[in-house]
């Protein structure tokens, strides 16, 4: 069975992007597990409020949120199926680095900000199970 089918894996990694889209001052419109496009699920965002350098961290943040919350759920390859999360993580990383620092800041360095930032924000397994469930009943929240 594919990681992303297995119960709960897309209802843990949608929570994931979505509590901590909360916590950074996001507005959630959307969080779902059906499949929509190529994706197993999707979490609606707007950041409207913030730019620069900010801006980049709290979606490099929320990006990497889904396999940190798959991670915290203890999933054995929170990572798998996260390929376009990562890839997004890639282009933002290379962009802050290049147009915000003017290079004086490597991409590295804010990868590591944006794991740090969806770790610390995370909630406890059992808040990310409650939340997950609730997720997986219906499917949209």
């Amino acid at each position: 069975m594919e990681k992303e089918k297995e119960p709960g894996f897309v209802a843990y990694h949608e929570i994931g992007h979505a509590v901590v889209a909360k916590r950074v001052g996001a507005d959630v419109t959307k969080v779902t597990i059906k499949p929509e496009g190529n994706a197993a699920g999707h979490t609606k965002i707007s950041l409207w409020r913030f730019s620069g350098e900010e801006l980049v961290l709290k979606m490099m943040a929320i990006l990497v949120a889904g396999g940190v919350a798959l991670e915290k759920a203890g999933f054995s390859n929170p990572w798998e199926g996260a390929g376009s999360d990562l890839a997004r993580l890639d282009h933002l990383a290379d962009y802050a680095s290049k147009f915000i620092t003017a290079g004086k800041t490597s991409a590295e360095h804010f990868k590591a900000k944006a794991f740090a930032k969806a770790r610390s924000y995370m909630p406890s397994a059992s808040h990310l199970f409650h939340r997950a469930s609730l997720l997986e009943q219906k499917q949209t929240i």
